[in-house]
């Protein structure tokens, strides 16, 4: 990292993945939470995916280790879709075990171009601490001419903590979640969406 832009600390993972997005030198970029575990071959079809069209933003499919329940199960990958709450919605993927379409991602492990997220102006500006930078990468891929991809044949294992640095364990969403599902919200939806949105969450105090 050049020495001249210091990553400042406590600002976030948000804050911490653009920071190093920006600054990466090659061509291709993994962003890979430190909670993601992987195997042997699963980066060889990310990085397939994104050769084949540089402005395609592609995800392995998530395996789950619950430490809540202390309980594994394999997730059969669906693709995500959301609602006008930012509500994740399943949409039946096709069963031939082909790269498939989604309208986002969960934000944990993805593979873009380094070329492709300097032309969108990379993800997460203005967010703070985490939640909802993965759809609004995805929203900005897909309006930008590009396509969000699961590749079912790259598979990684993601351990959910028993608790929240963020929050101090409670499994609620903080103040910093609202921050940006209003920024997503005010920037891709149209304007009667927002106000409908911002009367269910009062999102407009917290981007003030």
């Amino acid at each position: 990292i050049n020495a001249e832009w210091p990553l400042q600390p406590g600002k976030g993972l948000i804050y911490s993945r653009r920071f190093g997005c920006q600054r990466a030198t090659g061509d291709a970029v993994l962003v890979l939470d430190s909670h993601i575990e992987v195997k042997p071959g699963f980066l060889e079809p990310l990085l397939r995916a994104v050769d084949e069209n540089y402005k395609v933003v592609a995800a392995p499919v998530f395996d789950f280790w619950d430490t809540f329940e202390n309980k594994f199960w394999s997730y059969d990958g669906d693709a995500l879709g959301f609602d006008h709450y930012l509500t994740w919605i399943s949409v039946p993927k096709p069963k031939d075990g082909t790269n498939f379409k989604t309208p986002a991602i969960l934000g944990g492990a993805f593979v873009a171009k380094k070329r492709f997220l300097e032309e969108i102006d990379y993800f997460g500006r203005c967010m703070e601490g985490w939640g909802y930078e993965n759809i609004e990468i995805a929203m900005k891929t897909w309006m930008c001419g590009g396509e969000v991809v699961y590749v079912p044949c790259a598979r990684v294992l993601h351990f959910a903590a028993k608790r929240s640095p963020m929050n101090h364990g409670e499994r609620k969403r903080p103040e910093h979640y609202l921050h940006n599902a209003g920024i997503v919200v005010k920037s891709f939806f149209p304007e009667e969406i927002y106000q409908d949105f911002n009367l269910e969450t009062n999102v407009d105090a917290t981007l003030r």
